[in-house]
């Protein structure tokens, strides 16, 4: 039972955060997705413009429009002018003829291009360079077409084959990506906050509602107790005007069903009787003053008051709680126990003057029955004796029973 209230405690708790994790799954999941489809979709125009600026450049180089010692020129423009890493021609003998680039070291120098020959489209892919940056690379190799022919010693062979190296900074993609990183990572923060506000603002209302729960029972368990006390109970505020006061000191002073919250003691008990003043100005303690307390029916009730101040954190007095105790079952036993202390001492008195009255009877009885024996038998003197001695067994018996 204990297990099952505490899970229906943290049960919301668990669900929010249930919930802030799969939002945080599906936000992460979102933007890995985003990341990718911007990547394919920057993947897809960086080769369609790279095409397009090789086919261009190899459409130059076929026609003539433009002489190989002029490539060079030509690449450093390119480079210049827009979002160009690097740029070069590479002959059948992979031979670097001409290039241009803006990274520091010649990437037209290195060995990995040495298998990338093969196909006959080309080949597209990303590098990572040195530093950190990506570029989108793209391999096309080209055939010349013959027609024409160029000075030998720098220009392809007619029919030869020459491939066009173009790398293109991936620079918006990596701000991109970054964004995209940034507002997941804010809508994860946000969502996390949300959630740890939820669940805080959960414990606060479960806290809440246990408090008010427990300071509910304990005002109920409280008001039960004092409701049910045997004594009865009054208390008053810093006026001496009435509180709260149970059933037994309604009853005590008929008060029942009449509105007393609110009115002043003194009216209800009377300052003549008992003066609440020295305890709610004075602070001091009564207790047990036995006073008489005319109800409203008009009897009289002895009573008990007893009276204790209230006081506040700072020591202040704020009321006052008094007690009345009835008097009246005391008060009949108290009555109860004289009347039998006095039929006590009448039956020490009853059993001496029993005793005082026995020691003469048996003198008496004793004298008679000797005065018996001298008599002679039928004689009236003798009747007399014997009517003595019954009389005094009589009233020996009298006085024994």
């Amino acid at each position: 039972m204990k297990f099952l209230k505490i899970r229906r405690l943290y049960l919301p708790a668990i669900s929010i955060l249930a919930i802030v994790f799969t939002l945080i799954v599906m936000q992460a999941i979102s933007t890995y997705r985003n990341i990718d489809r911007e990547r394919r979709h920057l993947e897809e125009f960086l080769q369609r413009r790279g095409d397009s600026l090789l086919h261009t450049i190899d459409a130059m180089i076929q026609t003539g429009e433009i002489k190989l010692e002029s490539l060079g020129p030509l690449f450093q423009h390119v480079v210049e002018e827009h979002d160009i890493a690097y740029i070069g021609l590479i002959d059948e003998k992979r031979r670097v003829t001409a290039h241009a680039s803006q990274i520091g070291t010649d990437i037209m120098d290195k060995d990995d291009y040495s298998d990338s020959f093969e196909g006959e489209r080309g080949i597209t892919r990303v590098q990572r360079l040195t530093g950190g940056q990506e570029v989108y690379e793209l391999l096309r190799f080209f055939t010349t077409a013959g027609q024409r022919r160029v000075d030998s010693l720098k220009a392809p062979d007619p029919k030869s084959r020459y491939t066009l190296i173009l790398g293109i900074w991936m620079t918006e993609y990596e701000k991109a990506r970054r964004e995209d990183l940034r507002h997941a990572l804010t809508m994860g923060g946000i969502l996390l906050v949300l959630g740890s506000a939820a669940i805080y603002f959960i414990f606060f209302v479960q806290s809440y509602y246990l408090v008010e729960k427990t300071l509910d029972e304990m005002k109920s368990y409280t008001e039960n107790v004092v409701e049910n006390m045997p004594n009865g109970l009054i208390s008053v505020d810093g006026e001496g005007k009435i509180v709260s006061i149970n059933r037994n000191a309604s009853e005590l002073l008929e008060l029942k069903g009449r509105r007393i919250r609110g009115v002043s003691f003194d009216q209800v008990i009377g300052r003549d009787i008992f003066d609440l003043r020295e305890t709610l100005e004075l602070g001091r303690e009564v207790i047990e003053r036995e006073v008489l307390c005319r109800t409203t029916g008009g009897k009289v009730v002895p009573v008990g008051i007893s009276a204790t101040p209230l006081r506040d954190a700072d020591g202040k007095s704020v009321g006052a709680v008094t007690i009345l105790r009835d008097l009246r079952e005391i008060r009949e036993l108290q009555e109860k126990v004289r009347r039998s202390e006095r039929l006590a001492s009448l039956g020490r008195l009853a059993s001496g003057i029993a005793h005082e009255i026995r020691n003469p009877l048996s003198s008496i009885k004793g004298f008679a029955q000797y005065f018996q024996g001298k008599l002679k038998p039928a004689s009236q003197d003798k009747d007399y004796a014997d009517i003595m001695i019954r009389e005094v067994e009589r009233l020996d018996r009298v006085i024994a029973g």
